[in-house]
Protein backbone atom coordinates (compact mmCIF):
# COMPACT_ATOMS: atom_id res chain seq x y z
CA UNK A 1 0.00 0.00 0.00
CA UNK A 2 1.48 3.22 -0.96
CA UNK A 3 1.79 6.03 2.22
CA UNK A 4 0.44 9.14 1.24
CA UNK A 5 2.28 12.41 2.85
CA UNK A 6 0.32 15.37 3.31
CA UNK A 7 1.71 18.92 3.61
CA UNK A 8 -0.33 20.69 6.55
CA UNK A 9 -1.34 24.18 6.04
CA UNK A 10 -1.78 26.86 9.35
CA UNK A 11 -2.97 29.91 8.24
CA UNK A 12 -4.98 31.14 11.43
CA UNK A 13 -2.95 33.43 13.02
CA UNK A 14 -2.11 32.68 17.19
CA UNK A 15 -2.12 28.92 16.42
CA UNK A 16 -0.37 27.04 18.31
CA UNK A 17 1.07 23.29 17.42
CA UNK A 18 1.84 21.13 19.73
CA UNK A 19 2.52 17.13 20.06
CA UNK A 20 0.26 15.11 22.27
CA UNK A 21 2.23 11.48 21.82
CA UNK A 22 1.82 10.50 18.18
CA UNK A 23 -0.69 13.32 17.59
CA UNK A 24 -0.05 17.07 16.36
CA UNK A 25 -2.45 19.16 18.35
CA UNK A 26 -3.34 22.75 17.17
CA UNK A 27 -4.60 25.07 20.30
CA UNK A 28 -6.83 28.50 19.13
CA UNK A 29 -6.82 30.76 22.15
CA UNK A 30 -6.48 28.15 24.69
CA UNK A 31 -8.49 25.81 23.15
CA UNK A 32 -7.56 22.45 21.39
CA UNK A 33 -9.02 22.82 17.85
CA UNK A 34 -7.66 20.20 15.65
CA UNK A 35 -5.76 16.80 16.49
CA UNK A 36 -4.06 15.20 13.41
CA UNK A 37 -2.10 11.77 13.60
CA UNK A 38 1.85 12.75 12.34
CA UNK A 39 2.28 10.18 10.55
CA UNK A 40 -0.28 11.73 7.51
CA UNK A 41 2.50 14.34 7.15
CA UNK A 42 5.85 14.47 5.19
CA UNK A 43 5.74 18.47 6.44
CA UNK A 44 3.82 21.79 8.02
CA UNK A 45 3.80 25.28 6.62
CA UNK A 46 2.90 28.01 9.32
CA UNK A 47 2.06 31.14 7.86
CA UNK A 48 2.20 34.32 9.75
CA UNK A 49 1.81 34.44 13.49
CA UNK A 50 1.64 30.86 14.59
CA UNK A 51 4.10 29.32 16.81
CA UNK A 52 5.11 25.18 17.16
CA UNK A 53 6.50 23.62 20.64
CA UNK A 54 10.18 22.65 20.79
CA UNK A 55 9.28 19.14 21.24
CA UNK A 56 6.92 19.05 17.96
CA UNK A 57 10.25 20.07 16.41
CA UNK A 58 12.56 17.66 18.03
CA UNK A 59 9.63 15.13 16.96
CA UNK A 60 9.53 16.10 13.40
CA UNK A 61 13.18 16.75 12.89
CA UNK A 62 13.69 13.31 13.59
CA UNK A 63 10.63 11.63 12.04
CA UNK A 64 11.74 13.40 8.25
CA UNK A 65 8.41 16.05 8.88
CA UNK A 66 10.10 19.60 7.63
CA UNK A 67 8.67 22.60 9.51
CA UNK A 68 8.62 25.83 7.27
CA UNK A 69 7.57 29.31 8.67
CA UNK A 70 6.83 32.08 6.53
CA UNK A 71 4.98 35.40 6.95
CA UNK A 72 1.70 36.37 5.94
CA UNK A 73 2.85 36.70 2.11
CA UNK A 74 4.52 33.63 1.85
CA UNK A 75 8.42 34.30 2.49
CA UNK A 76 10.48 31.96 3.78
CA UNK A 77 11.59 32.75 7.25
CA UNK A 78 12.60 29.61 8.78
CA UNK A 79 12.78 25.95 8.22
CA UNK A 80 13.27 23.04 10.78
CA UNK A 81 14.56 19.61 9.06
CA UNK A 82 16.00 16.60 10.46
CA UNK A 83 19.83 15.60 9.33
CA UNK A 84 20.14 15.21 5.89
CA UNK A 85 22.18 12.52 4.74
CA UNK A 86 24.84 13.06 1.61
CA UNK A 87 27.61 11.55 0.10
CA UNK A 88 30.46 14.03 0.53
CA UNK A 89 32.47 12.14 -2.57
CA UNK A 90 29.94 12.06 -5.02
CA UNK A 91 29.36 16.01 -3.40
CA UNK A 92 33.47 16.65 -4.62
CA UNK A 93 33.43 15.03 -7.51
CA UNK A 94 30.33 17.04 -8.82
CA UNK A 95 31.97 19.97 -7.98
CA UNK A 96 35.24 18.39 -9.83
CA UNK A 97 33.29 17.95 -13.01
CA UNK A 98 31.37 21.37 -12.69
CA UNK A 99 34.80 23.39 -12.62
CA UNK A 100 36.27 21.30 -15.34
CA UNK A 101 35.27 23.07 -18.90
CA UNK A 102 35.97 19.77 -21.10
CA UNK A 103 33.49 17.50 -18.05
CA UNK A 104 31.22 19.75 -17.77
CA UNK A 105 30.60 20.11 -21.30
CA UNK A 106 30.03 16.67 -22.15
CA UNK A 107 27.22 16.84 -19.12
CA UNK A 108 25.61 19.40 -21.09
CA UNK A 109 25.41 17.81 -24.23
CA UNK A 110 23.99 14.41 -22.68
CA UNK A 111 21.20 17.24 -20.98
CA UNK A 112 20.35 18.69 -24.25
CA UNK A 113 20.37 15.50 -25.83
CA UNK A 114 18.04 14.31 -23.38
CA UNK A 115 15.91 17.48 -23.73
CA UNK A 116 15.90 16.99 -27.77
CA UNK A 117 15.00 13.24 -27.52
CA UNK A 118 11.62 14.21 -25.15
CA UNK A 119 10.76 16.77 -27.19
CA UNK A 120 11.06 14.50 -30.24
CA UNK A 121 8.57 12.43 -28.53
CA UNK A 122 6.33 15.28 -27.15
CA UNK A 123 6.04 16.19 -31.16
CA UNK A 124 4.91 12.09 -31.96
CA UNK A 125 2.27 12.06 -29.36
CA UNK A 126 0.99 15.21 -30.65
CA UNK A 127 0.86 13.86 -34.80
CA UNK A 128 -0.06 11.09 -33.42
CA UNK A 129 -3.14 12.71 -31.35
CA UNK A 130 -3.87 15.47 -33.53
CA UNK A 131 -3.50 15.30 -37.63
CA UNK A 132 -1.37 18.50 -38.95
CA UNK A 133 -3.49 21.31 -39.84
CA UNK A 134 -1.41 23.12 -42.06
CA UNK A 135 1.74 22.52 -44.59
CA UNK A 136 4.24 23.88 -42.28
CA UNK A 137 3.63 21.15 -39.67
CA UNK A 138 3.42 18.52 -42.53
CA UNK A 139 7.07 19.41 -43.20
CA UNK A 140 7.93 20.03 -39.33
CA UNK A 141 7.08 16.43 -38.90
CA UNK A 142 8.81 15.56 -42.02
CA UNK A 143 12.07 16.85 -40.97
CA UNK A 144 11.66 15.43 -37.42
CA UNK A 145 11.60 12.02 -38.93
CA UNK A 146 14.41 12.78 -41.25
CA UNK A 147 16.58 14.15 -37.97
CA UNK A 148 18.84 11.88 -36.55
CA UNK A 149 17.45 10.00 -33.68
CA UNK A 150 20.20 10.15 -31.34
CA UNK A 151 23.55 11.95 -30.94
CA UNK A 152 26.63 9.99 -31.77
CA UNK A 153 29.65 10.07 -29.97
CA UNK A 154 27.72 12.71 -27.39
CA UNK A 155 27.36 9.41 -24.70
Amino acid sequence: MRKLQNILYVTTPGSYLALDGLALVINRDGEEAVRLPTHNFSGIVCFGRVSCSPYLMHFCAEHDIMISFLDEFGRLLARVEGPVSGNVLLRREQYRIADSPERSTRVIMMLVAGKIANQRAVLRRFRRDYSPVSEAMAAAFCALELAPASHAGVY
